[in-house]
């Protein structure tokens, strides 16, 4: 259950992220903030600054949702810019210090959800030095 709770939570997430800060996202979210980012080593990569729309509107084309994903939270999901492969990864921050809290469900008006894309190595150094 908490799996399927998670997967539906995060992908209104995923759907909120070309959203300004409106009703209808405010709805979607449960009051939570949404907070997009862009890992500096990835930006780097480019020569020209990546178009942060577009990134989203990508994110949002290749993501698959809720139905394929029985024991998955939806909390990640890989895609390829260009030949570079990239995970974006949603966490949870408390509004008022910044720092990671698991939520309480349907208790979001005290959270910022993060969507942070990284470059698929950096990610995986970043979560490896975490266990």
């Amino acid at each position: 259950m908490h799996c399927q709770i998670e997967s539906y939570v995060n992908s209104w997430v995923i759907r909120s992220l070309d959203l300004r800060e409106c009703g209808k996202r405010n709805y979607q979210l449960g009051g939570a903030g949404l907070v997009f980012k862009i890992d500096k080593r990835l930006a780097d990569i480019f020569t020209k600054c990546i178009n942060e729309m577009k990134l989203k509107l990508l994110i949002q084309k290749e993501f698959k949702g809720v139905q394929l994903h029985k024991y998955d939270t939806n909390e990640l999901g890989y895609l390829s810019i260009g030949s570079i492969p990239i995970v974006w990864h949603i966490t949870n921050v408390n509004k008022d210090d910044g720092k990671l809290v698991k939520t309480k469900h349907f208790q979001h008006q005290h959270i910022n959800f993060v969507v942070t894309v990284y470059k698929a190595t950096d990610f995986a150094k970043l979560s490896g030095n975490q266990y």
